[in-house]
């Protein structure tokens, strides 16, 4: 009778977790206005045993680093890997500046997305590492633009031209 009782409470235990989301890795599938819409990459497994396709998960924040006005920004396009947070409680309120009652916990309605998950290492990243400096890497024809003063302490290394605009 001991046993039945432990099994059940963790019978119990294993199916309230299973509804219970904290992070994964995810794909985005459209960007539009500071929310995405991410396709969760792992599968989402029934107490049958049956693996399923998280939902796509829309209008979800995206984590920029900003602060006082400053703002570090980059192109986020369909098809980049992101990680998805599950937020312990509804973000709603907060999204719109007012009170929220959902009780909702650690439910795939409170996404927020990260974007720049990679599998691997990029290349970036490993000179950055190698070279023990901050590398900031562009596609071909893109740019670094800076909005506002720019102040260096230090000397200024550059290979290429120096182009006026």
């Amino acid at each position: 009778m001991k046993q039945e009782f432990v099994q059940a409470v963790e019978d119990t235990v294993h199916n309230v977790m299973r509804e219970m989301h904290t992070a994964m890795p995810g794909k985005i599938i459209s960007y539009d206005a500071g929310t995405v819409s991410v396709q969760p990459s792992l599968k989402y497994k029934t107490p049958d045993g049956k693996k399923l396709d998280y939902p796509v998960l829309t209008n979800v924040p995206v984590v920029t680093a900003c602060g006082g006005n400053a703002a570090v920004a980059f192109p986020i396009r369909a098809g980049d890997d992101c990680l998805v947070i599950i937020a312990e409680q509804a973000i709603d309120g907060w999204l719109a500046d007012a009170d929220d009652d959902t009780e909702l916990k650690y439910d795939l309605t409170n996404a927020i997305c990260i974007p720049g998950l990679c599998k691997a290492p990029a290349e970036a990243q490993e000179e950055a590492n190698s070279k023990g400096t901050i590398v900031i890497r562009c596609p071909p024809g893109a740019a670094v633009t800076v909005r506002g003063d720019l102040k260096v302490e230090g000397n200024i290394f550059y290979s290429g031209e120096i182009q006026r605009r």
